[in-house]
């Protein structure tokens, strides 16, 4: 009776120490997935490509997928914008009216693209304008080309505007009518060379160029008349 009943007790401990582990790892699952429920992630799937915009109505931006991006956003889409989605350019936030039809952007978004025709995105976190300029931006000044009185020197009289150009590299060309191009000399110079046509010949060397050079700051001050 004695083995008997020790057998008995180590059962009962045996089952008593299972159900008490099957306990311990029941708890510990039921935990992972009810908390991963209850607390999605809050890291997003972000997907970004590059588009061209084709039209434009109120919120809704159609657009086609540029070649550089995987082939899956490459054809036509539909945008649908909200309060939430970010326009900017060039860092700074944009109002919609300043995209326009043809403008190049990075669209960023989030979820899935319904398949329709054409395809639909309806969480757009972002877009961001590619283009150097966009509607309502003031154009960017082109400045004239930096170059040394010893690169000047070396222009004879019979070059034209283009052999100018390939000598001094390309620069603003402020003429109306006829061509005047100015350059930087030493930093400190502004060196303005005209011309009245493609054929026409510059007349004079380089050397003589340097006279008649004015500085920078007095020449920002001065109107030039291109006629």
């Amino acid at each position: 009776m004695g083995k008997r009943r020790r057998l008995c007790i180590f059962i009962i401990i045996f089952l008593l120490y299972s159900i008490m582990v099957a306990g311990v790892f029941y708890q510990a699952g039921y935990k992972s997935a009810y908390g991963g429920m209850e607390s999605p992630g809050s890291v997003l799937d972000f997907q970004t490509f590059y588009a061209s915009i084709s039209d434009i109505q109120d919120h809704v931006l159609t657009v086609k997928g540029m070649r550089v991006n995987d082939i899956n956003f490459r054809g036509d889409f539909v945008l649908s914008l909200t309060d939430e989605t970010k326009i900017i350019w060039r860092g700074t936030d944009i109002p919609l009216d300043d995209l326009e039809v043809g403008a190049h952007i990075a669209v960023t978004f989030t979820g899935g693209v319904m398949e329709s025709d054409p395809a639909q995105i309806t969480q757009v976190a972002q877009i961001q304008a590619l283009d150097d300029q966009i509607r309502g931006s003031a154009p960017a000044e082109e400045q004239a080309a930096e170059v040394t009185s010893e690169q000047v020197k070396k222009l004879t009289p019979s070059m034209t505007c283009a052999d100018v150009i390939e000598a001094l590299g390309d620069t603003r060309d402020i003429g109306s009518g006829n061509y005047i191009l100015e350059y930087e000399v030493d930093g400190g110079y502004l060196l303005r060379i005209s011309f009245a046509g493609d054929d026409a010949q510059l007349g004079t060397t380089g050397d003589g160029l340097l006279d008649d050079m004015i500085p920078c700051d007095r020449a920002r001050g001065q109107k030039v008349d291109g006629g």
